[in-house]
């Protein structure tokens, strides 16, 4: 019975239309995220060779990656209007095996055989959260979001009071020069739990005005909107000192994992997404979640037993530059 159950659940993710056609924006998304990354990470390393010193932003090279990110970013949103929130970041870890990848063909940062082995567990991971995860395609008006934002008797808002205080902890702790690879890791990944709230429900909003229901009347349609623009700033911002100060192959994953643990409890408090699922069901995915976040701390564990990444203030060698 249990088999079977499993079975009709497979075959529902496959004859989905909008469900698949959220999984490839999706994974076309991931991918160019982290190959943004990786450039952005390239431009990092060339301007701490480079005198007079100059800040990133001012290099037309990292504006172009900063492009293929942003795209990944734009289709990230998109794919949440088609995709639980749930299964759109576990289904990222597609990406990460882009980026260690790419780490260390193009860095020259050690790729181990623990690599390989948490790079498996991401993907089986990965794949499991989408094809077992709960097909719920519930649509929320704008005032019926809100509410879950700003009513202190929805358990939404203490969640997101939860999330407010993460990230006022760790930005304390990077201004007060407390920080290291895992904080400065983090604290894009709180962020951009912001981000992915806002995104998701601007996603939302746009698909009810399509279906005829507009939400354009209600103010707070502009307040996701511009609240996700902003957050993507901010999130960036701290995205770049990480991986300017850090190896990619440290950053990208415990910012990942960051993002995927946000992005399930943001299913469970603010989109019910797993409102229709079995306890089967919810166990299998449960299971698919820990394969990501375990070998997310496969990736990363001899990286950060052996080194603290590269630091802009000294001399790297030249390993990964030729290729570039």
């Amino acid at each position: 019975m249990a088999v079977s159950e499993l079975i009709d659940v497979a075959l529902a993710t496959f004859t989905s239309p909008v469900f698949l056609l959220g999984v490839v924006l999706c994974v076309t998304a991931t991918l160019n995220q982290n190959i943004g990354m990786g450039c952005q990470k390239i431009v990092h390393l060339r301007l701490a060779r480079t005198e007079p010193k100059r800040q990133y932003f001012q290099d037309v090279y990292w504006w172009a990656a900063f492009a293929l990110f942003l795209s990944g970013v734009v289709l990230d949103f998109v794919a949440l209007g088609f995709l639980p929130a749930s299964v759109a970041l576990p289904l990222g870890g597609i990406g990460l095996v882009a980026s260690g990848y790419f780490s260390h063909v193009k860095l020259g940062e050690a790729f181990t055989k623990l690599d390989k082995v948490g790079t498996v567990f991401i993907m089986v991971g990965s794949w499991t959260t989408v094809v077992f995860s709960a097909k719920d395609d519930l649509l929320y008006t704008a005032a019926q979001l809100w509410h879950k934002f700003s009513s202190m008797h929805d358990p939404a808002f203490w969640y997101l009071a939860f999330c407010v205080l993460t990230v006022v902890g760790l930005a304390e702790a990077m201004r007060s020069g407390h920080s290291n690879a895992i904080i400065a890791s983090v604290l894009p990944g709180a962020i951009g739990a912001f981000g992915n709230l806002g995104g998701k429900s601007s996603a939302e909003l746009v698909r009810l005005t399509l279906s005829g229901e507009s939400q354009l009347g209600h103010p707070f349609s502009y307040v996701f909107v511009g609240g996700t623009v902003l957050t993507l700033v901010v999130q960036n911002h701290f995205l770049q000192m990480a991986i300017a100060k850090f190896d990619n192959i440290i950053v990208v994953p415990i910012y990942f994992v960051t993002l995927v643990v946000y992005s399930v409890f943001s299913g469970i408090f603010f989109f019910q997404e797993f409102g229709s699922a079995t306890v089967l069901q919810d166990l299998v995915f449960l299971l698919g979640i820990v394969g990501v976040i375990g070998g997310t701390y496969l990736l990363t564990k001899d990286h950060l037993h052996s080194s603290q990444g590269v630091k802009l203030d000294e001399p790297s060698d030249d390993k990964g530059w030729k290729h570039v």
